[in-house]
Formats: structure tokens, sequence, C-alpha cells
């Protein structure tokens, strides 16, 4: 209950700054920093990249993101925010999927590019399925932020134990060794 008490006066206080604030920072353009990829267990950081902030306050944003793949650890402040307050909320359903709202507030407006908003830190999960998931970021409507939602892409790639090179000497040793069982065996029998 406190600390929930305590997020919800730190969130007050992010939107008081962006509420303060006189003009509109827009976001043109935005990238979340291009495809992730990593093995079960690895964290992956998508990152939002601004070309050309002005004036930028402060702004919520909210990611969507795949339970089945992804679980959110951290949101940081980025390279063009540093010294920001940040706050994530609990993430919550949205049918099969999850947001996490993020509020970012600047100590006052920051101007600069390109470089990173923030950077969001996800695990990737243990029994995550092979392949290429979808991370949804966009700005919140009442944010002072404003760009278009757009997709960053995570790879989950397989880890492979033996390299794929390497299988055709395994096999044929393996073959020798079934071979000198059964020519062990055979004259065994006969002794």
């Amino acid at each position: 209950m406190r600390r929930t008490t305590l997020q919800f006066f730190i969130r007050i206080a992010c939107l008081l700054a962006i509420g303060l604030g006189f003009q509109t920072a827009m976001a043109l353009p935005v990238t979340a920093g291009g495809v992730l990829s990593g093995f079960r267990g690895d964290t992956v950081s998508p990152t939002l990249i601004d070309q050309s902030l002005s004036g930028f306050e402060g702004a919520d944003f909210k990611l969507t993101y795949d339970p089945a793949y992804l679980s959110f650890v951290s949101a940081l402040p980025g390279s063009l925010t540093g010294g920001s307050s940040i706050i994530a909320g609990a993430p919550t359903a949205n049918g099969s999927l999850l947001d996490i709202l993020i509020s970012l507030a600047t100590p006052g407006p920051v101007s600069g590019g390109p470089g990173s908003v923030f950077e969001a830190n996800f695990l990737i999960d243990a029994l995550a399925p092979i392949g290429s998931t979808l991370l949804r970021f966009e700005s919140v409507d009442r944010s002072l932020y404003d760009f278009e939602p757009f997709f960053a892409t995570v790879n989950v790639l397989s880890q492979s134990t033996v390299p794929i090179g390497s299988t055709g000497v395994l096999a044929a040793l393996g073959l020798l060794a079934l071979a000198a069982m059964r020519r062990h065996a055979s004259s065994v029998k006969r002794g």
C-alpha cells in the first residue's frame, strides 16, 4: 500500500511538471533503436530515439508487449534526459498482451538530438517461443510529447549447444562406437 501511494504522488508530480509546460514538444522522427535480438534469459533494451528534441519537459508513454516473450524489468532516462525522474506503473492486461505506462519528467526544458529519450529493459522469458515479437511504443493522449505509434521487433534466438558443423562428426563417432560394441559383443559370444 505504501509503495502505491508513493507511485501515485510521483505520478502526480510528473503530470504537474508536464502540465505546467507552455509548449508542446513534438518528436519527429522517433525510432526504437532498431531490431533487438537475444537468447532466452537475456535482457533487451528498446530505446526511444529522437532526432531533434525541442522543449521537452516530460511525457507519458505506453509500451505494449507479449508476456509469452517478455517481462518488463525497468525504465531509465536516456542520453537526452539524464537526471530526469522516471516511473513505470504495474503492467495491466490488454487482451493477451500487457501495457506498461511510463512517466518521465525533466528538471527543465531539454533540447538536442539525436539521442535517446528513455530506455526500457525487458527480460526474454525462459520459455519464450523461438521467433519474433513486437513491442508497441506510443505516447499517451494527455502527453505533451506526441508521436505516431510504432513497433520495435525483438527476435528470440535459439541457443544451440552443438555447433551445426560438428553434428556429422558426432554421428560418425556414434556409428563407430555402435560398430565396436557389436564386434565386442559377437567376440564375447564366440569365446
